[in-house]
């Protein structure tokens, strides 16, 4: 039921591109014309329809940050990656979350890349997935190690700064990102007092979602009236935790062709796996 309330909106809502990029990450997201604001369909951020100061810090950000994702899109990854470290992200909370991201979809990318008909002893593999000193600089566990020190970081700057509700929003992410629950829901909490309804709506159902508390269905429900691309990927998760994975695959499909959320590929992975697995 929750699944086609989602498709019958979805399929009225007529997106478009914004033409602005996330503050965070500088994916452009998809939007209903009319909206005043959407959630990043990459790192899940809230994009306002205003120009962000954050990419005042780099003169080129913005052409920087689509041709970052363009490569990713393509599956270059050597050259996202490297066109990434020349970014000088320093300091600033919104861009340290946002690449968090990045190199987490980056050492997810480096990581699924494992030819398992390889001979011997697959040592382009093992440089692929190791983090010894002497391996391939790029390798799966030094790029999650950096994605992981982006994040806390950002965790960090931000704590002076929790009285604004988007500050908040991206605390709360980075905490989920990293799977530290308590302070996610501490995060939740204060968000539900000041956030906008279409970022604690969004909020409340990743949440809900991804920890498999006994609301998660009814903030499906709510999340599900919205039509957001990335609303695809909270329905496949709880699809294919009941074993639906046919319909599960049907989100991720609507996810993957109008959004680029790295956990919807992941997902999408597992299901074949699985599939594979039973005989399916």
């Amino acid at each position: 039921m929750i699944a086609m309330d989602f498709l019958r909106a979805f399929s009225g809502a007529n997106y478009k591109e914004s033409g602005l990029g996330c503050r965070c990450c500088g994916y452009v997201p998809s939007i209903v014309p009319g909206d005043v604001d959407a959630i990043c369909g990459f790192c899940e951020a809230y994009v306002g329809m205003v120009k962000s100061d954050a990419r005042a810090l780099h003169p080129e950000m913005d052409m920087i940050l689509s041709s970052i994702h363009f490569l990713a899109k393509e599956g270059e990854w050597d050259d996202a990656i490297a066109l990434a470290e020349q970014v000088k992200v320093g300091d600033e909370p919104y861009l340290l979350y946002g690449f968090g991201i990045l190199y987490k979809a980056f050492s997810d990318a480096v990581y699924w890349h494992v030819d398992y008909n390889s001979k011997g002893f697959m040592e382009g593999n093992a440089a692929n997935r190791n983090n010894e000193p002497n391996m391939k600089k790029n390798n799966s566990m030094h790029l999650l190690e950096k994605s992981k020190e982006m994040l806390y970081r950002s965790i960090k700057l931000m704590e002076s700064k929790k009285d604004d509700a988007e500050i908040l929003y991206i605390d709360f992410l980075a905490n989920m990102k990293l799977g530290r629950r308590v302070d996610a829901k501490s995060a939740l909490d204060r968000l539900n007092t000041v956030g906008n309804d279409k970022v604690k709506i969004y909020a409340n159902a990743k949440y809900s979602v991804e920890y498999n508390t006994e609301d998660a269905r009814a903030h499906l429900e709510a999340l599900a009236k919205g039509a957001s691309p990335n609303s695809a990927y909270y329905l496949a998760v709880d699809l294919a935790r009941r074993k639906r994975f046919g319909e599960s695959k049907k989100m991720l499909g609507i996810l993957l062709n109008n959004a680029a959320m790295p956990e919807g590929m992941e997902l999408l992975k597992k299901i074949y796996g699985l599939e594979t697995a039973s005989g399916l």
